[in-house]
């Protein structure tokens, strides 16, 4: 941070931080209140064929990440975000233009995905921006701040993109997908330039390699993407099961699900904003042994309330949202940690979010192999990311013993 200040290389804003964060669950989230009017516009009746609107953009977002960093170390953070924001606006366009004028339904997907990829390319810039700039705690804390947004965001883009496609539309929705890019590149804009340091085409792409390599063989930075992909799948499998869950099976009005449906992402939200003013004070080990007791607590309660047939909307919101708050804390110290365990922090955050994307989309795809068991899916799916992450906190503990009794080993040799 001092070395940026000396450049005369002022703080970047928060707010075109956040918008740009924002990107992704704009563009995934967005179509998703309109697919049914969409498959009308198409004469598209397949549910699997509607689903691609959304596969197809989340696909694009998780190679984002892959290329996000080649381009960051040749033209800078800025570059990254701005390309980014030129694909979301081709995609938008191509959209408008591929189902107002020219009615092509495998065009129209094709540019989801463009949409999708510059999401990728533009949020894999923010963390490294934020590590340029900040010192270790003031980067934690922009990260939870960040994180936060993330997680409330998308409750936010269903409510809104339902009353544009209820009242006017879903065609107005692409309509506002080309502004948002617009006005990501005004955030563009207002954001510094924090890398400096920037290599040539071939340099880049070599350096971006070797730091892939090193991240991929690097045990603490995979212990905490795969924490963070735990947290993602949590969130990620809600928003997929909560639907059919309080509607059929708690039997409650589809009109009001929403209301219920942002809760865990409104707690997540200020949940992180508490980590962010007790990120001093709140160590990463006394936040993982808070977390754990969380989650394995509340799920296996929550899984009992499904076997014996108490669930009820409240319970099944409310222990939802108590075991995405941890997941959320977790995401948030995580994505920092991880981005800390590499000097090529582009390459860090862009492998980190593509082993989240990956992963997130995976788990979903194997749970549908055991939808014979019904809703009880979701209660076990959380017991079993539970257990998950009781063992990879085990690990982690082995792992920082070993390596601190390594360091007081080496300390009294040195100072024989």
């Amino acid at each position: 941070m001092d070395n940026l200040k000396k450049l005369n290389i002022k703080e970047p804003n928060i707010l075109a931080m956040l918008f740009v964060f924002s990107m992704p669950n704009t563009v995934i989230a967005s179509l998703t209140p309109g697919l049914i009017q969409l498959g009308k516009y198409f004469n598209i009746s397949s549910s699997a064929m509607l689903c691609y609107v959304t596969t197809l953009a989340v696909l694009g977002y998780a190679i984002g990440p892959i290329i996000a960093p080649v381009i960051a170390n040749c033209y800078g953070r800025k570059g990254a975000i701005f390309t980014g924001m030129l694909l979301i606006i081709t995609g938008a366009l191509g959209n408008i233009i591929f189902s107002i004028w020219l009615t092509d339904y495998s065009l129209f997907l094709i540019f989801r995905v463009i949409s999708g990829l510059g999401a990728g390319i533009a949020i894999t810039a923010v963390p490294a921006m934020i590590h340029d700039y900040y010192d270790e705690v003031n980067a934690k804390k922009k990260l939870f701040t960040v994180s936060g947004i993330y997680c409330l965001w998308p409750g936010f883009i269903l409510i809104f993109c339902s009353f544009l496609s209820y009242y006017l539309g879903w065609e107005c929705i692409m309509t506002f997908l080309l502004l948002y890019g617009l006005l990501g590149l005004a955030a563009c804009y207002v954001l510094p330039e924090t890398d400096p340091n920037r290599s040539s085409g071939g340099n880049a792409l070599g350096l971006y390699i070797k730091s892939c390599f090193n991240l991929l063989t690097n045990f603490e930075f995979m212990l905490y993407s795969m924490i963070g992909a735990l947290s993602i799948i949590s969130m990620y499998f809600f928003i997929s099961e909560a639907p059919f869950i309080i509607i059929n099976k708690l039997h409650y009005p589809s009109n009001e699900y929403g209301y219920f449906a942002m809760l865990p992402y409104i707690a997540s939200f200020f949940t992180l904003i508490l980590g962010n003013i007790f990120a001093e004070m709140l160590t990463y080990r006394k936040c993982l042994l808070i977390c754990l007791v969380d989650i394995l607590f509340f799920s296996f309660l929550m899984l009992y309330l499904f076997l014996a047939g108490m669930i009820d909307i409240l319970s099944f919101v409310g222990l939802s949202t108590l075991i995405i708050m941890a997941f959320s804390v977790l995401m948030g110290y995580s994505m920092n940690n991880a981005i800390k365990a590499s000097s090529n922090k582009v390459a860090a955050s862009g492998l980190y979010l593509f082993i989240l994307m990956l992963l997130s989309s995976i788990v979903p795809d194997i749970a549908e192999n055991f939808n014979s068991i019904g809703y009880l899916i979701y209660p076990l799916v959380l017991v079993v990311l539970g257990i998950l992450y009781l063992g990879l906190i085990s690990v982690y503990f082995i792992y920082i013993r070993k390596k601190n009794s390594i360091s007081n080993i080496t300390a009294v040799l040195t100072c024989e």
